[in-house]
């Protein structure tokens, strides 16, 4: 069983996606922390993947 987690994935910006993905099926709240960088790469990454989960009925706070 998968738990909610908080994570600083600041140093980690590719398990980003890696984590959004699974923290759907945890119990409890995911937080990821400390990844704005993303929102100035080729594209806003953070926006792209609230968009899709939210699209899947999963609850997203940016």
């Amino acid at each position: 069983e998968l738990q909610g987690i908080t994570a600083d994935l600041s140093s980690m910006p590719d398990q980003v996606p890696t984590l959004a993905a699974l923290a759907p099926f945890a119990r409890g709240v995911t937080r990821i922390e400390n990844v704005g960088h993303l929102r100035i790469k080729e594209s806003d990454r953070l926006r792209a993947m609230a968009v899709g989960l939210t699209r899947l009925g999963v609850p997203v706070e940016e």
